[in-house]
């Protein structure tokens, strides 16, 4: 590898104001993303998987049970900067600080391959390319699985040319606590040790990081061993995970496979991602019909997705023609968080412009002018990346791990094109190779994701109006959002397929939902005006909207209890027990109603199934009296309770 002068002071005074500039535009955007949208405060889907692992470990449960069913070492960084600063908003800040990090790395890394000013521009590129801080903002992996791996690629690059072993032995070590992170980084790893073992490079240097690697990763297999006395790698989703992506329904990007709903338990289908390593072992233990382990759980799903490649070789061959070219879209697929949603709604975002399709360009023709084996490191990120796509599915959460190998290529390449341009010799190939990457990218989006683009918007819409809805109890940015999901829906929806169609139900049974909780505020500001005829019919309104709605139950039966009309009372709270079968209050109330009703039997059987429940609840206790006395003659005044605490 030839030497490079170091930089100017003036050089590494650009450095620093672009560094301090990426800074700015990140925190501007950080500000602007919590304030104008609620998952700052409100995780989803993996995040909110990873917060409670990270909880746990925090209040002391730091091994936990079993085999690890997803990589470990996220959970014990997040829990390690919650344990210190108790606050999400620190732990985006760290990720920032990483992010930060690996934008020198980027530098440093081009700067060692390229010199200063290829280094310079592959620099502006990471900083300009918005997907890495949207990842910086979320309780995900990826930011830190990027930065091991380019501080890995770093390691042995400056290694590459030395005959210190060591070196190449701490960069596998970075790279096993990439693996760590996201197991995904082992194929980047394997593209490094074919690249290095047909390259010129001593073959023993190498393996020692493949060494390092395994080392890094031993604990954590000791470990799986240990406590599920399973032999697993790091993580066992893997098998499931490769079945998402290569079934007969897959389309190339993040899907329930098609068994998600040909089962059920409880009366639903286990569709989120919280009940998917449940889902996956009881369905494979029920084919197999017996108890797995999670390595043979995996295997159950491996095996299913290998049957179905070899049984449709063609389809098979279509759908990784499919995987290859929404891989080099320029559209980022999403998974729990929706890139193109928050690129409408978080102004800052719209700054950082360099996208994909762009960096893939000024890569193809970076690959153009320089193909040395100096560049192998950068390469195997970028097609080690490229086949954990092509394995599984194409997500934007996966494609990350490209994207700073794209910057330094990228960067050098325009560098070289500006100098060609400026030389009026040999820049018209180039050119011609670049427009013709970037435009395959763009139409890459274009004609074979546009509806299912359009979907994974709508769900991008249904993720913020729950959050709206169930957790920040803001229900009219929640009825917007629910709106705008089932609109993109009604108009781009497959009616032959099970899972939109599902998927279309459920938004509407959401709004439903909302707008019957939606009713019974409107009820009890009716009861405030002492207006109980409407504050009735926004109550019965929102039972046929929401027919488990167990407010708008108790404030309907005790409105009518205390009308005198102690039957319709009942009917109502018998009502609420067939869809809340085991409610103490709604229980109390009926036998309260019953009792009121003369319905003694009643009031009497039903006062002790609340007693079982809530053995020390003396008004139950007094109605079990007065119903077994048949003491009540006339009708009592009807007086709703809405709790069951023991005096």
């Amino acid at each position: 590898m030839m030497g490079h002068r170091p930089s100017s002071s003036d050089g590494r005074s650009a450095v620093l104001a672009l560094v301090a500039g990426a800074v700015l535009l990140r925190l501007s955007y950080l500000i602007v993303y919590a304030r104008s949208l609620p998952f700052t405060r409100y995780v989803i889907g993996d995040s909110e998987i990873y917060l409670d692992w990270a909880n746990k470990i925090t209040n002391g449960q730091l091994y936990g049970s079993g085999v690890f069913y997803r990589a470990p070492l996220y959970a014990y960084i997040l829990a390690g900067t919650l344990k210190l600063s108790g606050s999400l908003i620190a732990v985006y800040l760290v990720q920032m600080l990483v992010g930060i990090m690996t934008l020198l790395l980027v530098y440093y890394l081009s700067r060692s391959l390229s010199g200063h000013r290829s280094a310079f521009v592959s620099l502006v590129l990471a900083a300009l390319a918005g997907i890495l801080p949207f990842y910086e903002t979320k309780l995900v992996s990826a930011t830190w699985a990027v930065f091991f791996v380019v501080l890995g690629c770093y390691i042995v690059v400056t290694a590459w040319n030395r005959r210190n072993r060591w070196s190449w032995f701490i960069g596998g070590i970075v790279f096993g606590f990439g693996v760590l992170t996201w197991p995904g980084v082992l194929a980047i790893v394997l593209m490094l040790i074919i690249f290095g073992l047909l390259g010129r490079q001593k073959k023993g240097h190498v393996l020692f990081m493949a060494a390092g690697c395994f080392l890094a990763v031993l604990p954590v297999t000791v470990r799986n061993f240990t406590k599920g006395h399973d032999i697993v790698l790091v993580s066992s989703n893997s098998g499931f995970t490769f079945y998402q992506g290569n079934n007969r329904l897959a389309v190339g990007t993040l899907a329930q496979p098609p068994e998600v709903y040909q089962f059920r338990q409880n009366g639903r289908y286990l569709t989120s991602i919280a009940d998917q390593e449940r889902f996956g072992r009881e369905y494979a233990e029920g084919k197999t019909g017996r108890k797995l382990r999670p390595s043979e759980v995996s295997g159950f799903w491996l095996g299913r997705a290998l049957g179905w490649i070899t049984k449709h070789p063609g389809r098979y061959a279509v759908l990784m023609m499919r995987k290859l070219v929404l891989a080099l879209a320029g559209y980022e697929s999403p998974s729990n968080y929706n890139y193109g949603l928050e690129l409408s709604l978080v102004w800052p975002l719209r700054f950082m412009f360099v996208r994909f399709s762009m960096l893939l360009a000024l890569a193809a023709i970076g690959v153009y002018f320089r193909r040395d084996l100096a560049c192998i490191p950068v390469y195997a990120s970028i097609t080690g990346g490229l086949a954990v796509l092509l394995l599984f599915y194409v997500t934007a959460r996966y494609r990350i791990l490209m994207v700073p190998g794209l910057a330094i290529i990228g960067g050098d390449g325009l560098l070289k094109l500006i100098k060609r341009i400026r030389s009026k010799h040999g820049w018209l190939p180039p050119v011609l190779i670049g427009l013709a990457v970037f435009l395959i990218s763009r139409l890459g989006f274009t004609l074979p994701l546009r509806r299912g683009s359009a979907l994974l918007r709508a769900n991008g819409q249904r993720n913020l109006g729950e959050i709206y809805h169930y957790r920040a109890h803001d229900l009219g940015h929640a009825e917007k959002a629910y709106r705008q999901a089932i609109r993109i829906y009604e108009t781009n929806i497959n009616p032959h397929s099970l899972q939109e169609k599902v998927a279309l139900a459920d938004l509407r049974t959401l709004l439903k939902k909302l707008y019957a909780q939606k009713q019974t505020g409107k009820a009890e500001q009716a009861l405030v005006r002492g207006d109980t005829a409407k504050a009735i019919g926004e109550l019965r309104n929102a039972l046929e909207n929401d027919s488990g709605m167990r407010p708008a139950y108790l404030l309907l039966g005790t409105i009518l209890g205390t009308q005198g009309n102690a039957q319709q009372a009942g009917k109502v709270f018998q009502a609420a027990t067939r869809h809340i079968p085991d409610d103490p209050v709604i229980l109390y109330n009926l036998a309260l109603a019953a009792l009121s009703a003369g319905d003694y039997e009643k009031a009497l059987t039903t006062a002790r199934k609340v007693l079982k429940m809530v053995p020390l609840h003396q008004s139950a206790r007094e109605i079990e009296k007065r119903a077994l006395a048949k003491r009540n003659r006339g009708a009592p005044l009807f007086k709703a309770h809405h709790d069951c605490k023991s005096p």
